[in-house]
């Protein structure tokens, strides 16, 4: 027999709560300083016809920790025989109602644009819309590959990337589009704070519609991603939905609430006098519901639709982080969502040169603007895994209103392996203490692990590294007391239930001990129980 440390029925939402509490930990780092470039490249329709036209629709966004430094940004598109991809436009979202530019041929396959002159700031987004167009003589079926490349900015390497176009004269079908999802770190330092940005877009049809409504969208962090919302300051779900609808003199959530932005593409459909648009909300912290480690909200632009991120710990052993958008809006179709989440806010959520388009009719576009500090405390958000041995990925899943519950998932979006592992501090501390010293006699044992948490008040810092395993060799001669197994039961596999997703259901006989689990993330300890198993 094993003693185990499980939680009974009575104390099971405890287990729940102590992963909560691992999994949403103070630590210390920042987003790693200077741009960094990600493209996301999909075709509009998903399927195009041999002989047929489209749109390639480029997501060009600055995933790293800090602004471009105003020089020339330029990106890249290279087609395979059979694409002719010609010119468009491009709008730099974080400032759509002055900012756009050009793209046009170059030579040969490729097309050209460039923007600069001003910052792209962390999660902005530049979206580039270029016409392309399928041979007649391409094969049913086939998928010719389109190159994107990005570089300049100041960021210091280029990013390159390639996606297929799907050449069919069927409509596609409900699902998430080849080319996407995609996650980035701004920083892949172990222990670091870093801004995290998803990407994906979903198929759509001839005429700039999905072919079907998503109803849910899980998107599973990266293993050992976490985050510390309990310093921030929230604003209510009511909040974020008056700051769209009522535009009221004085912000009813605070500045300080918002933590990152969204990029919205959606079809309005019949709700607008036209169809396909994007738009910038800012994301706010708001409060969690009861037993949620943390929750966010924005509204999507003109539709005036709001949109609730919750967040969840996974039971299926790697306690991984899942955000959650419940039930999206059928008001508008989604098609394209991007998401930023600033790992320290401070650092972006004070007074610059970008503004969302949610909150631009309020009194003019300048009058809330964000991308500068707002010299509150520096405190994180967000904090890196700490393990260095295996690379990270993401995965995204989605069911639609007409099969709800049925979700399609798309392949892991790969970020990378961490770096610098070998620089995180680890000093945790073990004792152990019986309740009597008399020799021979029945002994009870209390053993307290402590594990130091860096300073959360240095962004810059690195955080202590996740405890992995614990073991206590008891001091020599200790023995089992038989007279003690009188009485005592033993917690089966079943009744255990470890990484089921429901509550443990050990014997009140097999209980042989106490447990408590104090952190700075919770006003009292978590109370629970040790079982023989």
């Amino acid at each position: 027999m094993s003693l185990r440390n499980v939680f009974s029925k009575r104390a099971g939402l405890l287990l729940i709560s102590i992963v909560l509490v691992a999994a949403f930990a103070p630590a210390s780092a920042s987003a790693a300083e200077g741009p960094q470039w990600r493209v996301m490249a999909v075709s509009e329709p998903t399927d195009i016809a041999p002989g047929g036209d489209g749109s390639l629709v480029l997501w060009v966004a600055n995933v790293g920790g800090g602004s471009t430094d105003g020089s020339a940004i330029t990106i890249k598109d290279t087609s395979e025989d059979g694409l002719s991809v010609g010119g468009g436009t491009g709008i730099d979202m974080y400032k759509q109602f002055t900012n756009h530019f050009g793209c046009g041929p170059e030579g040969g396959d490729v097309t050209v644009c460039v923007y600069g002159g001003v910052p792209v700031d962390p999660g902005d987004v530049l979206r580039i819309a270029l016409s392309v167009h399928v041979e007649a003589g391409v094969p049913e079926g086939s998928r010719p590959v389109n190159q994107v490349s990005v570089s300049g900015g100041g960021a210091p390497s280029a990013f390159a990337s390639s996606s297929p176009v799907t050449v069919s004269s069927k409509e596609g079908v409900f699902g998430i589009t080849p080319g996407s999802p995609l996650i980035a770190l701004s920083t892949m330092q172990a222990g670091a704070h870093p801004n995290v940005t998803t990407m994906f877009t979903l198929n759509t049809k001839h005429s700039e519609e999905t072919p079907g409504g998503p109803k849910d969208i899980h998107v599973d962090l990266p293993v050992g991603l976490v985050g510390d919302a309990t310093t921030l300051t929230k604003c209510t779900m009511h909040g974020v939905y008056n700051e769209l609808v009522d535009h009221p003199a004085v912000p009813e959530c605070p500045a300080d609430s918002v933590v990152g932005t969204a990029t919205t593409e959606v079809n309005g459909g019949t709700n607008l006098t036209h169809g396909d648009f994007e738009t910038l909300s800012k994301v706010y912290a708001i409060e969690p519901a009861p037993g949620e480690p943390a929750a966010f909200a924005y509204t999507v632009g003109e539709l005036g639709t709001p949109v609730r991120l919750d967040t969840s710990v996974l039971s299926n052993g790697d306690y991984g982080v899942r955000v959650t958008a419940p039930d999206i809006s059928e008001q508008g179709q989604l098609i394209s969502s991007l998401v930023t989440i600033w790992g320290v806010p401070a650092d972006h959520d004070g007074p610059g040169s970008d503004f969302d388009t949610d909150h631009w009719e309020r009194a003019g576009a300048g009058d809330l603007p964000f991308g500068g500090p707002s010299g509150a405390a520096r405190v994180p958000l967000l904090t890196n895994p700490t393990q260095c041995s295996e690379p990270l990925s993401s995965t995204l899943s989605t069911d639609a209103w007409a099969e709800p519950g049925v979700f399609l998932s798309a392949q892991p979006a790969t970020v990378g392996t961490l770096t610098g592992c070998e620089t995180l501090p680890f000093f945790p501390s073990i004792s152990m203490l019986p309740d009597t010293f008399q020799a021979g006699a029945p002994a009870g044992y209390h053993f307290d692990l402590k594990v130091p948490r860096a300073d959360d008040t240095l962004p810059e810092g690195v955080a202590e590294p996740d405890v992995k395993n614990v073991t206590v060799a008891l001091p020599m001669g200790t023995v089992i007391s038989p007279s003690s197994a009188n009485g005592l039961a033993a917690c089966s596999d079943e009744q255990f239930a470890v990484h089921s997703g429901v509550l443990g259901s050990c014997p009140r006989e097999s209980q042989v001990g106490t447990v408590k689990i104090t952190s700075p993330d919770i006003v009292e300890p978590l109370a629970g129980e040790v079982f023989l198993g």
